[in-house]
């Protein structure tokens, strides 16, 4: 189970769309969540953010039918933020 704010990330096929929980919820193994500390890092700022790194992630995934971002490559993403 994610929490509420968790940043969820799709890594197949329409990489980049990315939105926030409003409650908490479960999702599926093509999808990444994010769970910022909110003590240091406001979740919906890391989600208008979360453009960037997306646009990232589309040109490093492998090509194929279907672009693909594992979830050992999403953890390894650098980004940053104020």
């Amino acid at each position: 189970m994610a929490s509420a704010e968790t940043i969820l990330v799709t890594c197949i096929a329409s990489i980049g769309k990315n939105t926030m929980l409003a409650n908490t919820g479960s999702f599926n193994r093509q999808i990444n969540g994010l769970m910022s500390n909110k003590q240091k890092y406001n979740p919906y700022f890391l989600l208008t953010e979360s453009y960037h790194w997306s646009a990232k992630i589309k040109r490093e995934a492998a090509a194929g039918t279907m672009q693909i971002v594992s979830k050992n490559e999403f953890s390894a993403i650098e980004t940053f933020v104020p």
